[in-house]
């Protein structure tokens, strides 16, 4: 089988012609410009590489793309997955999916959870997240990450913090058995 990248002209000649030097030698030439072509390709290739793209073309590329609640203070694991997933992030836009997804990628993991689910009002939503290194600004980030991709009628109750830890349960008793007895001074 043969792929594009070590394709052959001259392989795939006839048996009627592949004898002939000038057919071989022009076959031979072609190939040689296909594989300068193919070189020009692989760099148009932009989004595949992202992974080797420096931190600024990244940043260019966040801003091409419209990348969800892109900032330049991100890790560039974190901008490198915006850019990667801000066009299919764009098709689903107004989706809990969406939503979801850029929180998760962003702030690690999270869940939304829509009015009906936890009998909040219509048309609102909250975001569950276990990442503890959540305050007051982390929350006003939630926000932020939400609203680029929410439904413009949707509207964030709230965003629930989830910590857990395993704890050693320690249970104890005692049991004290005696009479009671009452002395009393009479006189």
């Amino acid at each position: 089988m043969h792929s594009i990248n070590n394709l052959s002209i001259k392989e795939l000649l006839p048996s009627s012609i592949s004898y002939d030097k000038q057919v071989i030698a022009s076959c031979e030439a072609i190939d040689l410009e296909m594989k300068k072509l193919q070189s020009a390709i692989q760099k148009l290739y932009i989004l595949p590489s992202i992974e080797t793209l420096e931190e600024d073309m990244v940043d260019l590329m966040a801003k091409q793309f419209d990348a969800p609640y892109y900032d330049a203070t991100l890790p560039l694991e974190t901008k490198r997955s915006l850019v990667k997933n801000a066009i299919n992030w764009h098709k689903k836009k107004g989706t809990v999916a969406a939503v979801e997804e850029v929180v998760t990628t962003i702030f690690g993991e999270s869940t939304v959870e829509e009015w009906y689910e936890y009998g909040g009002e219509p048309h609102h939503f909250r975001i569950t997240t276990t990442n503890i290194s959540t305050d007051e600004s982390f929350i006003d980030k939630f926000k932020e990450a939400a609203e680029h991709v929410k439904r413009k009628s949707s509207w964030l109750d709230e965003v629930i913090v989830l910590l857990a830890s395993e704890l050693g349960i320690y249970i104890g008793f005692a049991l004290h058995t005696g009479d009671r007895i009452t002395i009393r001074q009479e006189g």
